[in-house]
């Protein structure tokens, strides 16, 4: 089974020495963070640096985590997409879809699938 590491946010300096000493051992690294402006911001980072996979960060996976959401309250504040619109060059419909929804998906919405990718 592959290893796992959550970064529990921001990638921190021990995260970025572990990444570093396991791409040079010629580990291939996956990332996956957040669908909100400051997760795909980390996740584009991360994919620069170390020339990682971006690991179901696409517009599809996106929308799939916005039906696990079901239905939301209006005006749930906690869900609103906030701040600055960031690029995303893997795939330019994901931030396309996020400005169109306006929500942030958290990755409790798509561990389901994440922990299916490590089973299987």
């Amino acid at each position: 089974m592959p290893a796992l590491v959550c970064t529990e946010g921001r990638p921190s300096t021990a995260f970025h020495r572990l990444a570093a000493t396991a791409v040079r051992g010629g580990a291939r690294l996956r990332y996956h963070g957040d669908f909100d402006w400051p997760g795909v911001d980390m996740a584009g980072a991360v994919a620069r640096r170390y020339s990682a996979e971006l690991w179901r960060m696409t517009a599809a996976d996106y929308l799939a985590g916005l039906a696990n959401l079901g239905d939301l309250p209006e005006g749930d504040e906690h869900l609103r997409l906030a701040g600055r619109p960031v690029p995303t060059p893997w795939d330019p419909a994901l931030a396309d879809a996020m400005g169109e929804r306006g929500t942030a998906v958290y990755e409790e919405a798509v561990a389901g699938s994440l922990l299916a990718d490590l089973r299987g």
